[in-house]
């Protein structure tokens, strides 16, 4: 149930940004690149903001849901990674916030740097995989279970949609998937 969308991308900025009420809360939606323009700290303002409205709060039964749909997110540079780690600091503690779903720029950055998740929870990424036959590369979304390690999920199974081949992961899923421990 979709109340509000507003796509914004402040001057200077390579990042934009689409804010959605949902049913449970707030849908952020980030694409682009994540680098010292991308001017977070706005951003946390205005979801500071929004959380702290009572109306909000009712609609959704009492702490609402942050959502971050990483999936558009197409780098992140040094002082991205700093943005985003001082944006996620800002937000109101504690919180319930969900990647869903986590795109692979934002999930490597995960796995190399302890606190980029900032508290939240990965309930879904996009998954690199790649043909042998026909070297067609895609991500595929894969559903991160609560109690889920990296040994105990298995990467996506499809068929190319170029050549119909069986796709094999791109990346080690203990690797990949690391930053949810065990």
């Amino acid at each position: 149930m979709a109340i509000q969308h507003e796509v914004t991308m402040p001057r200077g900025s390579r990042l934009a940004r689409g804010l959605v009420d949902e049913e449970r809360g707030l849908r952020l939606t980030l694409q682009g690149i994540i680098d010292e323009h991308a001017q977070l700290g706005g951003l946390a303002s205005e979801l500071q903001a929004r959380l702290a409205d009572r109306n909000l709060a009712d609609r959704c039964g009492g702490s609402p849901r942050v959502t971050f749909d990483l999936a558009g997110i197409e780098r992140l540079t040094s002082a991205g990674v700093r943005e985003w780690i001082l944006f996620m600091r800002a937000l109101p503690q504690p919180g319930h916030y969900v990647w869903d779903p986590g795109g692979p720029v934002m999930v490597r950055q995960a796995n190399a740097i302890l606190g980029f998740l900032g508290g939240a929870r990965v309930t879904s990424l996009l998954y690199p995989l790649f043909c042998p036959s026909c070297d067609h590369e895609l991500d595929e979304p894969l559903v991160i279970g609560p109690g889920a390690t990296p040994t105990s999920i298995v990467p996506p199974s499809v068929a190319c949609p170029r050549c119909r081949a069986e796709m094999e992961a791109a990346e080690d899923p203990s690797q990949y998937l690391g930053f949810l421990g065990g």
